[in-house]
């Protein structure tokens, strides 16, 4: 199997693709082809802040620095400073 190199804002595009699918990592990375893993290290490197996020429909639960806050997924990548 042939590597594919990834640039950050596509990473980013399959982190929130994940985000939206209502998959799990599991499913999801499975079904795009890449290892959990790499999914979790890209993610992390998205935005070092963040850990934990648990995604529902329209509300995101995310632990930042301690910090519980539940917003949508939108303004929450706008409070982190990730593009969209």
């Amino acid at each position: 199997m042939k590597k594919i190199r990834r640039t950050q804002e596509e990473w980013g595009r399959i982190i929130d693709d994940q985000a939206n699918s209502g998959k799990s990592v599991t499913d999801y990375c499975n079904e795009i082809g890449v290892s959990e893993s790499l999914f979790y290290r890209h993610r992390r490197a998205v935005n070092p802040m963040i850990e934990k996020v648990i995604v529902e429909p329209k509300n995101v639960t995310a632990t930042i620095n301690g910090i519980e806050v539940e917003t949508d997924y939108a303004t929450l990548r706008k409070l982190l400073g990730i593009p969209q």
